[in-house]
């Protein structure tokens, strides 16, 4: 069910009227066959105007047909269309005509396309011999959204085709297809926008197509918009034709698009302003938003590294941008993080909006990762695009590794390698070592099940797989493999086989493919691809040697995964890297580990009195555990001086270390020992791992006995990273300044009364300000923890303060900021206040409605309340969070501190209450698993923690 448009009286009748004029005019009144409807709000009622649907009326049931199947046949072949949208932002509606040229590939007697929440009023075919023929006998098969044209002959294979709708649809806030966004101009008075996002399966809510990303076609768009506005599309504007059709209107006629698939095309009406550049390639390059944030400067950030980084793009891939310009469109109103449109990359503002007087460290790494990542995608993805969303993947998981290592690149001083550790390795290794996983190669139809895997397995593991890839490739191989691939396949599609075979021939050209296992790139990947998890690598001294074996790793081994997705045997081709003591840290000594090795000996190594560490710098895809004899070593390696081993593996030793804790492989004291050591590192990557380790032993303690004493041994491991950052200046050094948040962050968090009453002075000394709107002399990076722990531990009022500020913000970044802020608080009401409000698209952007609720639910005074909301709310929530991967997020929130068995019964019956819960099903199975996996941690290791902290406090 789609959330309704919001329209005003006036709208109302001029929509209703236009509609009539449409039906009447075509003669097609008695053919109605079934009705969408949108909310009108006319005096604070909701009347409904109902879209009608014309054509034969669809058969009930459905007669078995090539319909029957989700998938589009593949009778006919998209070649071009013209495509013409006028676009009224006054009555929030558009209409469009569309003329489509097709192949016949093999012969039918229907044309099938695709068409979501359309209103259809004419269609006619023509024939191979031009002849043209109105049509009215169509149909709809709504549970496949298709529609059905009969075209009363058998079709010619090989001749062309054509097929012709005029169609009628609503702007909707839904936030997919075609959809209205609107925000506060200056004067306070509300601007509209019309904007697209296409992906996965929402271009046939915009115009009848061909929607699957294998059905590429050449476009030539026109759109119609009120005079005064600027049009944008996948292409530069060919001519602008004023007052035509119809005074005070523009048409916009673009050039035509290279081949390309549906989900890729865009268009967008607006009043913003933008800055532009010409690259040193010759691509013109524009960056567009509000005209009050490009009047700020907001955008400048944005377009340096856009140039930076197309440039430096064109020439890792060896392949020159297909286009002549690029534009970047910062939108109020985004489901997701941005969309890599060909030509016309949409974002949300912060994603690509950054300025430097008032926003952080992390909103400009945001920017420059998000940009690095969506050009990375206009070759890898746009010239060459998966065959069909099973291989999401394959163009999300490549995007994950160059926005790391290309904005490691354009900004070299971040050492983004080392981040890349924490922030996509660590995170993915979590949902992958459930049981409830999937493979990142996995096959998938319906748009929910399509939906569902837009995850951190496509984006973060395939980014890790490549990353380990290109590793044990080398970075030349791998691009030459990689150039070979686009050259070949330019303009159409590919099946990951494909890259496979282009890497391998890339190996050959440098004489690698000897050095593989198999002797191609497929053996090996096939292993990571084809089936879900990872392994565990075991390092055991066993008399003179290091023998090493490999199990799937599982924080539940109890899960039954043996067949879920076709056994592999869950044995994969290893990389193996490792390092005697300091010997091989800079080059390791290498050597491959097969699923068929039982057992495997570490050749150049033996043991002594050196501890010996696997997977250096924390490239490839697995975890690492020792013996207890190789664990002491480490730990006592680590308190005498921590900097002989590399950041990563200091995080990873962590990692791995609070990982096996968990899954039952490791005694807990093994890894809480490691954590002595903390109270001399000063590093944010090692840091990092540590917050997220010991985040779960928070969530697991919190209502138990033993939860004091580990927040007081957190935070004497806090202390001296707090006391040598401070709150003092850290200059631009990006991860001393992470570092510096992380520590006031855990200070403040941990209850140190010091910490929290600087916060408190700096958010009393802003609302002091005699225009705090204007004057907030709170720096950047420090803002998300002043407003939350001012909002924690202050008055309603404080709270009252930042939803003010909250609400009156044009700054999409700072919002961000003060909406976690004011989910920190710990009223009741006062939070069950404000979790109602997140779902008010009046007073919380839709987009940002999950946001809103997980951050109340990352609060241990609001985890009950959220989840009991979440339950309360589930119908609506799937309206509101249906698109890519909110509700797997918002479950995941929800469910991640359960512990006990009243909770799981809470949550089989849920699953049980909604056995159809779209893209949300992986999400609770996973929930369960979880659960039953923490409440098993908890039965083994409370008390075990409980001793070991009286030892070591």
């Amino acid at each position: 069910m789609e959330k309704g448009c919001v329209l005003s009286k006036a709208s109302a009748v001029l929509l209703g009227v236009f509609f009539v004029v449409v039906v009447v005019a075509v003669g097609l009144l008695a053919g109605l066959v079934g009705r969408e409807t949108c909310e009108v709000e006319r005096d604070g009622e909701a009347d409904a105007v109902v879209v009608p649907t014309t054509g034969a009326a669809t058969p009930t049931p459905y007669p078995p047909g090539p319909w029957d199947n989700v998938r589009l046949p593949l009778t006919l072949l998209p070649e071009h269309y013209d495509l013409l949208l006028k676009i009224d932002l006054e009555n929030f509606i558009f209409s469009g005509k569309v003329d489509i040229r097709m192949l016949c590939n093999t012969s039918a007697t229907e044309i099938i396309i695709h068409s979501n929440k359309l209103n259809i009023s004419k269609v006619r075919f023509t024939d191979s011999d031009n002849t043209q023929r109105d049509v009215t006998d169509f149909w709809f098969h709504t549970e496949n959204q298709f529609l059905v044209v009969p075209t009363g002959k058998a079709l010619t294979v090989g001749q062309m085709y054509g097929l012709y709708v005029e169609f009628v649809g609503p702007l909707q806030d839904d936030l997919a297809g075609l959809y209205l966004s609107q925000y506060n101009g200056p004067d306070g008075n509300p601007r509209y926008l019309a904007t697209t996002q296409m992906q996965p399966t929402d271009a046939r809510k915009a115009f009848p197509c061909f929607d699957e990303p294998a059905f590429k076609a050449n476009f030539t768009t026109t759109i119609e918009h009120k005079s005064g506005l600027s049009a944008l599309s996948n292409m530069p504007i060919d001519r602008n034709v004023t007052n035509t059709p119809e005074a005070g209107w523009t048409t916009a006629v673009f050039q035509p698009t290279v081949r390309m698939p549906t989900y890729l095309l865009a268009f967008i009406v607006c009043d913003f302003g933008y800055i532009e550049l010409t690259t040193a390639n010759g691509v013109t390059l524009r960056v567009w938003g509000r005209k009050e944030a490009i009047d700020s400067g907001a955008a400048a950030y944005a377009l340096d590294i856009g140039n930076r980084s197309l440039t430096y793009l064109e020439d890792y891939y060896d392949v020159t941008y297909p286009l002549p310009k690029s534009d970047m469109v910062a939108v109020p109103d985004f489901s997701a993080g941005a969309m890599e449109n060909w030509g016309l990359i949409i974002y949300r503002e912060t994603a690509l909006l950054y300025n430097p007087t008032t926003d952080a460290q992390s909103n400009k790494k945001r920017v420059a990762t998000v940009v690095v990542h969506e050009l990375a995608h206009q070759w890898f993805g746009n010239l060459v695009t998966n065959l069909w969303w099973d291989d999401l993947w394959l163009n999300e998981g490549f995007a994950t590794y160059v926005e790391s290592f290309g904005t490691g690149v354009v900004e070299p001083t971040w050492l983004m390698k080392d981040q890349f550790v924490v922030d996509d390795l660590q995170s993915v290794f979590q949902p992958d070592g459930l049981g409830n996983s999937h493979p990142i190669y996995v096959p998938v139809n319906h748009p929910d099940e399509i939906s569902e895997i837009f995850d951190a397995i496509s984006y973060a593991k395939g980014g890790s797989l490549i990353y380990m890839m290109v590793d044990f490739l080398g970075e030349d191989t791998f691009r030459k493999g990689l150039t070979l691939y686009l050259n070949a396949l330019a303009y159409s599609n590919a099946f990951h086989d494909d890259l496979w075979h282009y890497l391998t021939e890339g190996a050959k050209l440098d004489g690698k493919d000897v050095g593989l296992p198999g002797g191609n790139v497929k053996t090996v990947m096939d292993t990571w691809t084809l089936q879900m998890g990872y392994p565990v690598v075991s390092v055991v001294r066993n008399g003179n040697q290091y023998d090493v074996t490999q199990k799937h790793f599982l924080f539940d081994y109890t899960a039954n995964v043996t067949d879920k997705y076709g056994d592999l045997g869950y044995k994969w081709y290893a990389p193996l890297t490792y390092s005697q003591g300091t010997a091989n840290l800079d080059n390791p000594l290498t050597q491959w580990m097969t699923p068929d090795d039982d057992t495997l000996t570490l050749q150049g190594v033996t043991p002594n009195t050196d501890w010996i560490v696997v997977n250096i710098d924390q490239k490839n895809y697995y975890r690492v555990n020792y013996d207890s004899d190789n664990w002491d070593k480490l730990k006592t390696a680590l308190m005498t001086d921590h900097t002989v081993f590399k950041k990563t593996d200091r995080a990873g030793l962590i990692d791995n270390a609070f990982s096996f804790a968990r899954s039952g492989d490791l005694n807990i004291t093994v890894a809480l020992d490691m954590t002595k050591y903390l109270e001399n590192e000063l590093d944010y990557v090692p840091w990092d791992a540590a917050v997220g380790s010991l985040a779960y032993l928070t969530v697991m303690l919190e209502r138990s006995k033993v939860y004091g004493m580990f927040k007081d041994y957190y935070l004497t491991r806090v202390q001296n990273l707090y006391d040598n950052y401070g709150w003092a200046d850290q200059g631009d050094n990006q991860l001393n300044i992470f570092a510096q948040v992380t520590a006031i962050g855990r200070y403040c968090r941990l209850g140190n009364e010091t910490c929290i009453d600087e916060a408190k002075r700096q958010f009393n000394q802003w609302k002091s300000e005699a225009d705090p709107d204007n004057n907030n002399p709170i720096k950047a990076d420090f803002k998300t923890t002043v407003y939350c722990n001012a909002v924690r531990y202050g008055k309603v009022e404080d709270y009252d303060f930042v939803w003010d500020r909250y609400r009156m913000s044009t700054n999409a970044a700072e919002q961000s900021k003060l909406l976690l802020g004011l989910g920190c608080n710990r009223e009741p009401w006062v939070l069950s206040r404000h979790l109602d409000r997140c779902l008010n698209s009046k007073e919380v952007r839709r987009q940002d409605a999950r946001t809103c609720i997980q951050y109340v639910m990352q609060n241990e005074y609001g985890r009950s309340l959220g989840w009991d909301f979440v339950r309360a709310k589930w119908e609506e929530l799937q309206t509101t969070l249906g698109g890519f991967s909110s509700l797997s997020r918002l479950i995941a929130s929800a469910t991640d501190a359960f512990n006990t068995e009243f909770q799981l019964q809470e949550l089989i019956e849920f699953a049980e209450k909604h056995p159809d819960a779209g893209s949300a099903t992986r999400a609770i199975e996973q929930a369960i698993e979880r659960t039953k996996t923490n409440i098993r941690w908890m039965n083994d290791n409370e008390e075990v923690i409980y001793n070991w902290l009286l030892q070591n406090m």
